[in-house]
């Protein structure tokens, strides 16, 4: 596979056969493909990371924050039912951000190019967060 250096600036995405630094098109950085796939394999272990202990977390809360009859919990949510929903909104939202993370490295490590698509994705689950993150804090 031959290797080939792409702009890193969000407007440009000018592709390039071989190794330089500067974009021709407008003068941004430019990564390797390896170094692409490298990031995309980072990303991927970031993603896995934050999947992982949100799931973790949401599980073990999950009895406390919506009981269900006859199974037995030791930790007690003492809020609001509206509360708890936002709580694991904000933890599904979480979840979801961590999944897309793994896409989003998958395809970096796969192409060997940056996806503007999944890296928008992203970027639009981490406002939802900020938002959800507002809405939760404001309300407990």
């Amino acid at each position: 596979m031959a290797e080939t250096s792409s702009c890193y600036a969000l407007t440009c995405g000018e592709i390039v056969a071989g190794t330089i630094e500067k974009c021709p098109r407008c003068g941004g950085r430019m990564r390797t493909s390896r170094a692409i796939r490298r990031l995309g394999w980072v990303i991927v272990l970031a993603g896995l990371f934050i999947t992982g202990l949100m799931g973790t977390i949401t599980m073990n809360l999950l009895p406390s924050l919506v009981p269900v009859h006859g199974i037995p919990t030791t930790a007690r949510f003492n809020g609001t039912p509206e509360q708890a929903r936002l709580i694991l909104q904000l933890f599904f939202l979480l979840i979801g951000f961590g999944f897309a993370a793994v896409l989003n490295g998958i395809v970096q490590v796969a192409t060997g190019q940056r996806s503007r698509i999944a890296l928008l994705l992203s970027l639009g689950l981490a406002a939802l967060i900020v938002i959800a993150t507002y809405e939760t804090v404001r309300s407990i």
